[in-house]
């Protein structure tokens, strides 16, 4: 190799030290990072790896500069995710079980999170991805507002009863009482009683579209509990 393509080869790995090391340095001053944890639904179940953003912390400058060598610049990068991953544990990593409770999981309506570990992918770059560390936190109750409608529940005129489905035999139970629950300004149903049989006198109505059933067989709520 002549000295000029020497001199061509040193050009281009110079440039590309600069370019990863900007890559690097702009990640590591990203406070943007992920907790990643198990959360417990309304309906019983329980689902693993949901992620969440959180931005709990300030930006953590991981004092990288262009010219260091990438090992240099992957320990400043993980010195200043140590730092922020500090600043949450002094506070009791309560912010991470927040932002689980605010993750979104359609139709259902999250009762207690465990966040497991901090991604910190955002933190590290392209030398250091998908790097984590593991969070010390239990259970956690999501605070909720909550209205419990007991039996009688009320819709309509005349002094009907919700019925338990909408429409005639369809959508009974939870769909039904998600509605209810969204009508009174609610988020979603949390969850609700059995279904009982009207009695002589009583009457139903089918939730939208106004019809109405005296029969022995139609049945209405024994409660809907709402939440936001």
């Amino acid at each position: 190799m002549n000295k000029k393509h020497q001199m061509l080869l040193m050009a281009a790995l110079f440039v590309g030290s600069i370019s990863q090391a900007h890559a690097v340095v702009r990640s590591c001053d990203s406070s943007n990072h992920r907790v990643v944890g198990t959360i417990a639904l309304s309906d019983g179940s329980q689902q693993r790896e949901v992620s969440a953003s959180f931005n709990g912390v300030a930006a953590v400058k991981a004092d990288g500069e262009h010219l260091r060598p990438p090992i240099a610049r992957r320990r400043a990068c993980t010195a200043a995710s140590d730092r922020a991953t500090s600043i949450m544990a002094s506070r009791g990593n309560a912010e991470l079980a927040k932002a689980l409770c605010r993750a979104n999981v359609p139709g259902k309506v999250i009762l207690r999170v465990r966040p497991d570990y901090v991604a910190a992918d955002a933190w590290h770059g392209s030398e250091n991805n998908n790097y984590h560390r593991t969070v010390s936190q239990g259970w956690v109750d999501c605070q909720r507002e909550l209205k419990e409608f007991r039996d009688p529940i009320r819709y309509g005129a005349n002094n009907t009863l919700l019925d338990w489905c909408s429409p005639w035999a369809q959508n009974c139970g939870r769909p039904t009482a998600d509605k209810f629950c969204k009508d009174k300004g609610y988020t979603t149903v949390l969850n609700h009683g059995a279904m009982r049989h009207i009695r002589s006198g009583e009457m139903t109505r089918l939730f939208g579209t106004g019809q109405v059933c005296d029969d022995g067989g139609c049945g209405t709520f024994t409660s809907i509990t709402c939440t936001r």
